[in-house]
């Protein structure tokens, strides 16, 4: 695997892209990258905390297809002294959405989307433990 250093701000897709040869960089409104062979869609989230604390922006996942609740949220823990990747964490962006978004947050991402659709975005934080499914 080839070194890559995955501090600061920002998502880092290009290091990421190291992690992952076999996905293509494709930036769309919910994903990152994805595959070419199969066409599955990945949402990237970097953490170096080992509880997975990230933001999200709930405004995004307000009408979801079916086929963008089956995006591979995939998310990348990272040393936070050297960079160094330690490990990932694959689930759905639907599942993302069913258990760490309530009601209210979708209510509040629908009324920011009525209110400027062209450009409405908040943070929600995002802490999760590392799961088995």
């Amino acid at each position: 695997m080839e070194k890559v250093d995955l501090r600061g701000i920002g998502g880092k897709e290009k290091e990421i892209a190291k992690l992952y040869p076999e996905l293509k960089r494709e930036s769309g409104p919910l994903h990152d990258f994805v595959d070419l062979k199969t066409g599955q869609r990945y949402e990237m989230k970097k953490t170096a905390n080992p509880k997975l604390q990230s933001w999200i922006d709930p405004t995004k996942y307000v009408n979801l297809s079916e086929d963008d609740r089956n995006i591979v949220f995939r998310f990348v823990h990272y040393d936070k002294d050297t960079g160094d990747f330690i490990r990932h964490y694959d689930t759905t962006l639907g599942k993302v959405v069913d258990r760490f978004c309530p009601n209210k947050v979708l209510e509040a991402a629908r009324y920011m989307n009525s209110l400027y659709p062209k450009r409405s975005q908040f943070q929600f934080k995002l802490n999760v433990v590392w799961l088995n499914e």
